[in-house]
């Protein structure tokens, strides 16, 4: 029995370092970073700060007086300790009380609690070596602490020069911490990032595990020319594509399987309006942008060893065997095997004591005074000592050869419009700049740090300063605008209902896709709350055009684009008509330096769902409704980017050049086939805001807007398929239904007036088939009311003698919300396959 003192001592403590955790950690976001208060952290302060109050009441308020500053490392390993509390929370459920009756037993918190004191007195945080312990940093992107995982050599000191060994975990979408149990090396600094669950550590989580590396390095004594990855599955995808795109950070790879091609197991069968040549065009370019094996010439100075195992699909061996190919005629060395009969423990073995060690082994790397770099992306801008400021022709590669020698660097380059040449970083001095043939002294130069050439009507000059141009976090396309700092804008204004709760409705679903996705809300805001901070510091995404939206009528006027009362002009061309839509970056006139991405509708009815009715279905789940544009129509009749009106980007002055190219480059624009549009069918808008406001006996639930919508892919679509056709099961035509793509959630308020609902459910007649023969396309559709499951399908399916359509019934008396819910069955499975809600019904 624990002593009855010692468990009040045990309840105190508990209480006082999960309370200063939560809130001292909210009080120190708050003074940083723009004072965001992340709604995950603050329902964990809550619900601890709650707990407390009621254990012990007269000590609550002294703890609410605990506050701290932000002062530089403290604040960082405020964020550490904080993580480490919110990790003890979840192990117990999110349940306080049971972390209280555990910590008379295991003395958990104590050093924790040690560490809140020692940092609200200004002392440093003491942290274990030689075991692995959990750190968070501050993520500007949308004003929240991501966790990481870091191991410390036993010998470590501060006065060290330590490598970095950085394991990419092999994990899929946000859920229990994958970061937390760092491996640990003698002699290394090891760090494990959570990257957001990691989605092929690319987008969002490739910038997560770039900052995670930049904490240790500013937080440790590292050696940054001596700084490794090493992954198995999607972690080694990983490392293939963070060394392929930012080759002067990292020093070598141990890719033990991953993905080294297109992936294009995903892709569409080309028909119908899909063979559009411009579509066809981009699609592959934005494919090949995504597949490692286009950016091997950036691995020339990383050590590369790799490794495939007995699991997996010939398909990526095959990939993989054409990495290591390419990466030797273009003169690398990269070690290379397969384990067709190994276990993953032996390949595992192989990986952390025989591969890993030799990686290590090698010295540091040099800046090369030669080297190639090719980028698709502004984002990707260049290694060691050359910058890419600007890219040339648009879905187009990017490429340069430099070399520095004698005093000169010579550079080629091809398809790029900028460049700077960093000359602190050289690796001698430069007295002569040769790009392209063209000379450029740089000795009258000599006490600046940058020199810096730009291409002007096709010939190349000294760069000239102007405003508004593109470069990196100030390119697009649209979907590039969240990866900075970034707050949801909803519009309140204006005099109609329907409007205003749309704005809200489409903000509320992008933030919880982004919660699904990451882990975390972003932040979000009414027009009418949106301060001169926020314009400031944050690039926007605002919903709702200057009808509805107070921010986007302050700044529409100063946008290249006209808004009409039933549509847009663009370039002195209208669009107009009650479906009429756009999607628009550009550099907001309110602060050049940042971004605004606006969705906008002609009406309400084109603002619903805009912000899905238009991306392009990439293989990789991050990019699965990539929006590739800086700005885009679409119509009613609209069903993907092949049928969309027009679509473009803006050449590197942000100007609308769709004829030609523009003095500084870039440019281009492109419209969907209007014969192709007119075969489809337009999308309907569901009028009711419940079923429960018909008097009907008998509603259609294609007439009512959904509570939610939860599906990767696309838009619902109302009164037709996904493709915009006709809705056809096994032959038999409906004229009323939802189409929807697996996995697929949506949500319908009843009110708990009805008692039967009823649809034929199935895949949708000519769908897309499957790419792959070892993906069935197979699915269940299942209702659920109020959370109880009410009835299922069985499995269907186009392969084999399956079935592809069913009826489906379900008793829905007494029910508040009905759930429509599609998933994929089966292990291989394709997401994305085309269903349908044949005339879903419910009936009082």
């Amino acid at each position: 029995m624990v002593p009855q003192a010692q468990r009040i001592r045990a309840h105190f403590l508990i209480a006082l370092t999960l309370v200063v955790a939560a809130f001292g950690v909210t009080r120190l976001l708050h003074s940083y970073r723009q004072k965001q208060v992340v709604t995950d952290y603050a329902q964990t302060e809550r619900r601890v700060r709650a707990y407390a109050a009621k254990v012990f009441r007269a000590e609550h308020e002294q703890i609410a007086e605990l506050a701290m500053e932000e002062h530089g490392r403290m604040q960082r390993d405020a964020a550490a300790l904080f993580m480490q509390a919110r990790y003890l929370l979840e192990q117990q459920g999110g349940s306080a009380r049971m972390l209280v009756r555990d910590v008379a037993r295991t003395g958990a918190l104590a050093e924790l609690k040690a560490n809140f004191n020692r940092i609200r007195t200004g002392e440093p945080a003491r942290f274990p070596r030689g075991e692995p312990f959990l750190r968070g940093y501050y993520s500007a992107v949308d004003g929240t602490i991501q966790p990481y995982g870091l191991c410390l050599p036993k010998d470590y000191e501060p006065e060290g020069s330590y490598p970095v060994v950085v394991t990419l975990h092999s994990g899929e979408g946000p859920g229990a911490l994958k970061c937390r149990e760092a491996p640990c090396y003698g002699g290394a600094i090891s760090v494990k990032p959570e990257a957001r669950g990691a989605g092929g550590f690319m987008d969002i989580a490739e910038d997560d595990v770039l900052a995670a590396l930049r904490e240790v390095h500013q937080l440790y004594s590292t050696d940054r020319d001596r700084v490794y990855l090493i992954g198995a599955g999607a972690g080694a995808t990983g490392c293939w594509h963070l060394a392929g795109h930012y080759p002067h950070l990292i020093s070598g790879i141990v890719a033990v399987d991953g993905r080294t091609g297109p992936g294009a197991w995903l892709r569409y069968a080309a028909g119908g309006a899909e063979s559009q040549a411009w579509h066809q065009q981009v699609r592959a370019f934005l494919e090949a942008s995504l597949s490692p094996v286009a950016y091997a010439e950036n691995l020339d100075h990383c050590h590369v060893v790799a490794a495939r195992g007995a699991s997996g699909r010939a398909a990526d061996r095959r990939d993989t065997r054409a990495m290591i190919e390419r990466l030797r005629k273009l003169g690398s060395a990269p070690e290379y095997l397969e384990f067709l009969l190994q276990s993953g423990e032996d390949l595992a073995r192989w990986r952390e004591q025989l591969a890993l060690p030799g990686v290590l082994g090698r010295g540091p790397a040099r800046v090369p005074s030669r080297f190639r770099y090719k980028t698709a992306h502004p984002r990707h801008n260049g290694a060691w000592w050359l910058r890419l400021d600007r890219l040339g022709r648009p879905m187009q590669f990017s490429s340069v050869e430099a070399k520095a020698e004698d005093g000169r660097v010579l550079i080629d380059t091809d398809n790029v419009s900028a460049l700077t040449v960093l000359l602190n970083e050289a690796p001698a001095t430069v007295n002569t700049a040769c790009v392209d043939g063209v000379e450029f002294p740089v000795a009258a130069r000599a006490r600046a740090s940058t020199f810096s050439l730009e291409k002007w009507e096709g010939r190349w000059r000294l760069a000239t300063p102007r405003p508004l141009m593109k470069q990196r976090g100030l390119s697009g396309p649209f979907s590039d605008v969240t990866r900075d700092p970034f707050l949801v804008v909803y519009g309140t204004a204006g005099d109609s209902d329907l409007h205003r709760e749309l704005s809200r409705w489409e903000a509320d679903r992008f933030a919880e896709t982004w919660k699904a996705r990451y882990g975390n809300s972003p932040r979000i805001k009414a027009d009418a709350d949106v301060e001169p901070r926020d314009i400031r510091s944050l690039n926007l995404l605002l919903f709702g055009g200057p009808q509805v939206n107070g921010i986007t009528k302050r700044i529409a006027g100063q946008l290249p684009v006209g808004f009409e009362e039933q549509g847009f002009t663009l370039a002195g061309e209208s669009f107009e008509g009650t479906g009429v839509g756009l999607l628009l970056c550009y550099p907001n006139p309110l602060s050049p330096n940042h971004m605004v991405a606006l969705v906008a509708g002609a009406t309400p009815e084109a603002l619903y769902q805009a912000q899905d009715r238009i991306g392009m279905r990439l293989s990789w789940r991050p990019y699965g409704n990539y929006k590739w544009f800086d700005y885009a129509l679409f119509g009613a009749r609209t069903a993907g980017t092949e049928t969309l009106v027009a679509a473009g980007l803006f050449d590197n002055q942000w100007q609308l050049r769709p004829k030609g190219d523009g003095p500084a480059g870039g440019g281009a624009e492109w419209r969907g086939d209007p014969a192709a549009r007119e075969t489809l069918l337009p999308q309907t808008f569901p009028l009711l805001g419940s079923a429960s406001e018909s008097e009907e006996d008998q509603v259609l639930l294609c007439d009512v807007r959904p509570l939610a919508i939860e599906q990767d892919y696309g838009a619902v679509a109302f009164d037709r398929s996904c493709e915009g056709t006709a809705i056809r099961l096994a032959g038999e035509e409906f004229q009323r239904g939802l189409g929807v793509r697996s996995p697929s959630v949506i949500r319908f308020m009843l009110g708990g007036q009805f008692r039967s609902f009823s649809a034929t459910v199935g895949l949708t007649d000519g769908g897309p088939p499957s790419a792959s023969s070892a993906v069935s396309g197979e699915v269940v559709f299942q209702v659920e009311g109020d959370g109880l499951r009410l009835a299922t399908s069985l499995p269907l399916s186009r392969k084999g003698d399956g079935n592809t359509s069913a009826p489906l019934s379900a008793d829905v008396e007494g029910v508040r919300v009905l759930t429509l819910t599609v998933l994929p069955s089966g292990a291989r499975s394709e997401p994305g396959t085309s269903c349908v809600w044949g005339a879903p019904t419910v009936s009082r």
